[in-house]
């Protein structure tokens, strides 16, 4: 299932502040990375019923880690973010909470049920983009949550996937007249930059990485730059070694522009030749060794080449539409209560 109203809609615990994110949009700029923030809005004073959905109750404890969670990935600066906004925030977090649970309600009227093995394969997903458990510990701790409530929100999020796909999903389709008149009315942005095509090996080590983690990380990257410098195979190296989430794919992170949202990394790609790899390149997230595999030159995009990406592009926006739609009618027939002002 594609992304839908809001981060949340779908699991809202998964926000991992991940070194890299990868895939391109249709004029092929490459990919962007979400930079970390701490959120700190205002709590309420209690944990008061905000509003009961069909019966079932929306305590101002979900809106208040909904809010924490939407800052953490949205806003470079919370404490930038003025009161009337954050209250303004609050109000559209809390209608998309009633709408997630109008959708996980409608999954269960369907009968929809979830195994555990899917639950459990969720929570080990989220729980593999950290280095160690630890990291994932307090990571829960920070977000107020515990392993229990990270596997019923995995659980109420499968649920939620599969009533979407089969009431929404499966009925949406983009044709190759859409494609192509959306191409043709967006060829400017077509162009695409020049860009290099870029392989990672990762050693994670984040700004909260005490001196010996950072020199622990520092001193492994190291070693694996002399095997790489030895003869061995980067993809291997980086699936052996790796803790980035592309490890899986020999480190493959795809084409880099020179706008990419982590200027460090980019202008090193840049200075290398197809098949050299760089020395270690250093980030607020830790460590890097880069290897350009491509180099690709500015130019346009042709349809065929934006064909996919727009195909996706466009069928999120139809499913988008229907379920608006549909969410729009389980909304009419629901019985909502709003019990109390937004904090």
């Amino acid at each position: 299932m594609k992304r839908l109203m809001s981060p949340l809609f779908g699991l809202l615990l998964v926000f991992v502040p991940a070194c890299q994110a990868r895939g391109s949009d249709p004029s092929g700029t490459g990919p962007s990375t979400p930079a970390p923030a701490e959120a700190a809005a205002p709590k309420a004073p209690a944990d008061t019923v905000l509003a009961r959905v069909n019966g079932k109750d929306i305590p101002s404890s979900h809106l208040e880690r909904a809010l924490k969670l939407f800052l953490a990935m949205n806003s470079p600066d919370p404490g930038a973010i003025s009161a009337a906004q954050i209250q303004e925030l609050r109000k559209q977090l809390l209608q998309d909470l009633i709408g997630s649970e109008l959708l996980y309600q409608a999954s269960q009227a369907a009968g929809i049920q979830v195994d555990d093995d899917a639950v459990a394969q969720q929570v080990q997903a989220l729980q593999g983009k950290f280095a160690t458990d630890a990291e994932f510990t307090k990571y829960l701790q920070d977000q107020g949550l515990t392993p229990d409530m990270v596997g019923e929100q995995a659980r109420r999020s499968l649920a939620t996937g599969q009533l979407i796909q089969r009431e929404v999903g499966s009925k949406v389709s983009v044709s190759d007249e859409d494609i192509a008149d959306y191409y043709e009315k967006n060829k400017e942005r077509m162009r695409r930059p020049e860009a290099v095509k870029v392989s990672e090996i990762f050693a994670a080590a984040g700004a909260r990485a005490n001196p010996g983690a950072r020199s622990k990380a520092r001193q492994k990257i190291e070693l694996v730059l002399q095997e790489v410098r030895g003869g061995k195979d980067f993809a291997d190296l980086a699936r052996q070694f790796s803790e980035s989430p592309d490890a899986k794919d020999g480190g493959e992170m795809g084409y880099l522009s020179r706008d990419g949202s982590l200027p460090v990394l980019t202008e090193a790609a840049f200075q290398l030749k197809v098949g050299e790899v760089s020395d270690v390149v250093e980030t607020p997230f830790g460590y890097h060794l880069l290897k350009v595999t491509d180099k690709r030159a500015a130019g346009d995009v042709t349809l065929e080449e934006a064909r996919p990406r727009i195909s996706a592009l466009l069928h999120e926006q139809k499913e988008q539409e229907a379920v608006n739609a549909y969410l729009a009618a389980l909304k009419a027939g629901a019985r909502i209560e709003i019990l109390a002002p937004t904090p």
